[in-house]
């Protein structure tokens, strides 16, 4: 009864998007689609759907349309945020963090698991996205051989599998943490630049037709660390643009988050070291220390610049920013960022010395910064990035630097996984 209930369900939607019902039998049938019956609904197949809607309970829509989650698993639609991405989304490739035996907590992005297709099956917009994918299909496929409904189209998720949390707001927690770190995985190190969708709009679903290299992707580590959220978004941004000005300023965003963190973190250990002292007291002397104090930071770090040159200094380490331009240097055989030139008004070059890098970087990405952000007439054309111009390669030049700070500090204010 509960598979006859299923099966009538599946005839009802697929005749809803225009496809007709060609032969039934009591446990199966055929849909005809542009004249000629293709696709065949195994009994098999009603028979897991029926299941399914019996267990859909146990799942919960969250954090979106796209997405099904329980406290041992979760499933979403991804995107693509890139041309490669869109490629490798299309294909039937399958990458996996972690090692999935032993009931051990893996990731995993591939075509999406029977329950996930199950859910998504009776979308309207699914259906007939899925009735394009057999549009551009029509020559490969044959009256007599019809194909299985459940692999006609099955679109990219990312799985988290095996949690073993108490609730669902802690597995969507986890989860998340999982998910963000294993996509900035694959922008950092193949240039894959996806998202997680939240609508079936959104989503933009793909078709499967597009075959990579072969043995591309192996298992891959699970992360065992999370990154700012924020920061992996401002990040992803910067991966997915074409144009070097659009990139640079997502790199730079993730700089300037924490600038305000680095001027109070510097301010709050100024104020500490004053009231350690053990001759401090509440007098009036002291706490005009105290006011002194407070007052210098204001001046020392008024300015954006000022403040990016601290945080650069608070967060990252000096030696490993000198030891990757040296490494750039003689990856392109050319002592590019040592050399002195005129960026956009600034005399700027980078002293490989201790002490003398975090200012001049600070100075050099602020003034690409400026040039690219204003457009004001009071600024000379030499002050002021122009699209299509001789600019954009200027700036395609400064991208490795930046992008390598960018990627710093989202390492460093990385946090392990529970």
């Amino acid at each position: 009864m509960v598979e006859k209930s299923a099966k009538e369900k599946l005839m009802e939607v697929y005749s809803k998007v225009g496809f007709e019902i060609s032969s039934e039998l009591s446990d199966s049938f055929n849909l005809r689609f542009n004249k000629k019956e293709l696709i065949h609904v195994a009994k098999e197949d009603i028979r897991e759907y029926a299941l399914f809607r019996e267990s859909i309970s146990d799942f919960l829509t969250k954090p979106g349309a796209c997405s099904l989650c329980t406290s041992s698993f979760r499933e979403q639609l991804l995107g693509p945020l890139s041309e490669g991405a869109s490629k490798w989304l299309k294909s039937s490739s399958i990458a996996c963090f972690g090692e999935k035996q032993n009931s051990e907590l893996y990731v995993e992005i591939g075509p999406c698991s029977q329950d996930f297709f199950n859910y998504i099956r009776t979308d309207e917009f699914f259906l007939k996205t899925m009735r394009g994918e057999l549009k551009s299909k029509l020559e490969e496929l044959s009256e007599s051989d019809p194909v299985d409904a459940r692999y006609v189209y099955r679109p990219k998720t990312i799985r988290v599998v095996n949690m073993s949390e108490d609730n669902l707001e802690k597995a969507l927690e986890i989860s998340t943490e999982y998910i963000e770190s294993c996509l900035l995985y694959l922008s950092m190190e193949y240039g894959f630049n996806m998202r997680l969708c939240s609508d079936w709009i959104d989503s933009l679903f793909l078709k499967d037709c597009y075959q990579p290299k072969e043995g591309f992707f192996a298992t891959l580590p699970l992360p065992k660390f999370s990154y700012h959220s924020d920061l992996t978004s401002y990040y992803l941004s910067a991966q997915s643009h074409i144009n070097p000005e659009n990139q640079f300023l997502g790199y730079y965003h993730v700089l300037e988050y924490f600038f305000q963190s680095a001027t109070e973190k510097n301010l709050k250990e100024d104020l500490t070291s004053i009231l350690a002292k053990p001759d401090f007291t509440l007098d009036e002397d002291h706490l005009e220390i105290l006011l002194d104090s407070i007052k210098t930071h204001r001046i020392d770090y008024r300015r954006d610049i000022d403040a990016f040159k601290l945080m650069l200094k608070t967060y990252l380490n000096e030696s490993e920013a000198i030891a990757f331009i040296k490494e750039f240097h003689a990856d392109i055989n050319y002592k590019y960022y040592t050399q002195r030139i005129n960026l956009f008004g600034e005399d700027v070059h980078i002293q490989l010395k201790r002490g003398h890098v975090w200012g001049e970087i600070a100075k050099r990405i602020y003034a690409i910064r400026n040039a690219i952000v204003h457009s004001s007439e009071k600024y000379s054309r030499d002050e002021r990035f122009i699209p299509f111009s001789e600019y954009r390669e200027i700036v395609q030049r400064e991208l490795p630097l930046i992008r390598f700070l960018a990627e710093q500090i989202i390492l460093a204010t990385s946090k392990r996984i529970k």
